[in-house]
C-alpha cells in the first residue's frame, strides 16, 4: 500500500493528465457548446477549429445592432467574410490586386455573406506548456474590405513551429453595415462591437483550448490596428487583453482613414435607393448608439483615458510613422523585411502589410519558396510576437528589445540581421523618409 502522500501525488498526476487530454482534444467544450475540430496533414500538431460562430447572423432586424451570442458544433471550415467590393474590381491597380502586384492572398476569397460573425482557432496539439498565451488577430482593409478567410492569415504554420501559443482570427462587419456613419448615429459602430464580442468569446473560452485568459493579446494591422486602439480607449477600464500589438496605424494616426462624408450623405443615399429615405434620420436606422469611437483621441490620450497595458507599435519602412503611448510600457519597431515571394516586381521595399506573411509563416506558400534568410527572419518575427504575448511587460526585453521609454526601437528584417537595435529617433527618421 502506498503512503498517503504518494496517493495524493498519484491522484494529482492523474488529474493533470485528464486535464491535458481534455485541453488538447479535437472536441472542445466551450461555454455554450461542444466544438468539433480537425488536424490537417500539413500541420500535424495543430488543432484547427474554423468558422466558429460567436454571434447570431447580423441580418434582418439584427442589422446595425450589437452582436448577439450564439454557438456552433462543426468547426472544420472557414466562415465567409462580410459582403464587400471584390478585390479584382478595385481601381487603380496596386500591389494587392490581380492586375497589379498579384498579392491577392491578403484579402478574402470572393464568397461573402452577412452571416459572417465567426472566428478561427489554431491551438497546439503538443504544447510546450499548459496555459498558453492567446493572440487575437484583426485584419485591415480600410474598414471596407478584408476577412478571416484570407489565405495569408492562416496561422497553422506559425503554431506548428512554436507549439507555444494559440492564435484566434475573427471576422467583423465592415463598410456601411459595420460603420454606417448614419445621421443621428455617428457614434454607432457595430463592427467594433463585433470585435469586442470576439474578445469576450476568447476570454470565456480560451481555457478550453489550453489558453491563459490572463495573457490574451489583441493584434491588428492597418484598419485592424486602428480598431484595436479604438477598443483600447473605449474599454480602458476592462480591456480584457494584457497587451496590444498595432502594426501600421493607431487611433491617433493616420488621420486620412477618417471619413470625408461629414454630411453623412452616403447612408442617406443608400436608404433612399431602398425606399427608406423619406423619414427622419432616426427612421433610417434603428439600432444602438454606442460610444466606442470618439471625436478627439488626442485629448483622451492626454487625459490618460486608455488601457494601461503594454503595447507594441510597428510600422514598415515604406508606409507610415507611429506614435508612442502614454503611461504604459511601449515597444517600437520598423520592419524593413519583405519576402521575395511576396515582393512583386515594381513594388520596392517593405510595403504596407508585407510583414504579415512572414509572421504567419505563409510567405513561401503561393509565389515560390522563401530563401533561407527569409525563413530566418520569419522565425524571428514569430518568436518576438510570441514573446510579447507570453509576457507583454518584459518578454521582449528578455529577447533583447528595449522599450520606447528607454529611447530604443528595433529594425526588423534588415539586410544583415533579423533584429537590430536603434535609437528611436533613427526609427522615426527612417519612417519619415518613406
Amino acid at each position: 500500500m502506498l503512503p498517503p502522500f504518494l496517493h495524493i501525488t498519484a491522484l494529482a498526476a492523474t488529474v493533470r493528465s485528464a486535464a491535458a487530454a481534455a485541453s488538447y482534444s479535437l472536441h472542445v467544450n466551450t461555454a455554450s457548446e461542444t466544438l468539433y475540430g480537425f488536424i490537417d496533414s500539413s500541420a500535424p500538431t495543430v488543432r484547427q477549429f474554423l468558422g466558429v460562430s460567436f454571434a447570431l447572423p447580423p441580418t434582418g432586424p439584427r442589422r446595425w445592432l450589437p452582436p448577439v451570442p450564439t454557438a456552433i458544433v462543426n468547426a472544420t471550415s472557414f466562415g465567409l467574410s462580410f459582403p464587400q467590393i471584390p478585390l479584382n474590381d478595385t481601381a487603380p491597380a496596386n500591389v494587392y490586386t490581380a492586375n497589379g502586384g498579384g498579392q491577392t492572398e491578403f484579402f478574402p476569397r470572393q464568397e461573402f455573406s452577412e452571416d459572417c460573425l465567426t472566428l478561427n482557432v489554431w491551438a497546439p496539439a503538443q504544447p510546450q506548456s499548459a496555459m498558453l498565451p492567446v493572440i487575437v488577430w484583426f485584419y485591415g482593409g480600410g474598414f471596407t474590405q478584408g476577412g478571416a478567410d484570407s489565405l495569408y492569415f492562416n496561422a497553422a504554420p506559425w503554431v506548428q513551429r512554436t507549439q507555444a501559443h494559440i492564435v484566434v482570427r475573427a471576422n467583423f462587419r465592415t463598410n456601411i453595415f459595420g460603420f454606417p456613419n448614419a445621421a443621428g448615429s455617428a457614434e454607432q459602430n457595430p463592427g467594433l462591437l463585433d470585435q469586442r464580442a470576439a474578445l469576450e468569446w476568447v476570454r470565456d473560452n480560451a481555457a478550453a483550448f489550453g489558453g491563459d485568459i490572463a495573457r490574451i493579446v489583441a493584434w491588428g494591422e492597418s484598419a485592424g490596428a486602428i480598431a484595436v486602439d479604438y477598443l483600447n480607449f473605449a474599454f480602458y477600464k476592462d480591456p480584457i487583453v494584457a497587451g496590444f500589438i498595432m502594426d501600421g496605424a493607431t487611433a491617433l494616426f493616420p488621420e486620412r482613414v477618417k471619413t470625408t462624408d461629414t454630411a453623412q450623405a452616403n447612408f442617406a443615399a443608400v436608404a433612399a435607393q431602398l425606399g427608406c429615405g423619406g423619414g427622419a434620420p432616426a427612421a433610417q436606422i434603428d439600432g444602438l448608439r454606442s460610444r466606442v469611437v470618439f471625436a478627439n483621441y488626442t485629448a483622451r490620450y492626454g487625459a490618460g483615458l486608455l488601457a494601461r497595458v503594454p503595447a507594441l507599435l510597428g510600422t514598415n519602412q515604406h508606409e507610415l510613422n507611429a506614435l508612442g503611448a502614454q503611461g504604459r510600457t511601449t515597444y517600437r519597431s520598423a520592419t524593413t523585411a519583405t519576402s521575395r515571394t511576396s515582393h512583386p516586381p515594381g513594388f520596392t521595399g517593405a510595403y504596407h502589410a508585407s510583414e504579415l506573411p512572414l509572421i504567419f509563416g505563409m510567405a513561401g506558400q503561393f509565389h515560390g519558396p522563401s530563401t533561407a534568410y527569409e525563413n530566418e527572419v520569419s522565425g524571428r518575427l514569430q518568436d518576438l510576437w510570441v514573446a510579447f504575448a507570453q509576457d507583454p511587460e518584459k518578454g521582449l526585453q528578455t529577447a533583447g528589445w528595449k522599450t520606447f521609454g528607454a529611447g530604443k526601437a528595433v529594425f526588423l528584417g534588415d539586410a544583415d540581421t533579423p533584429m537590430k537595435e536603434v535609437d528611436v529617433r533613427e526609427l522615426d527618421g527612417a519612417c519619415a523618409k518613406k
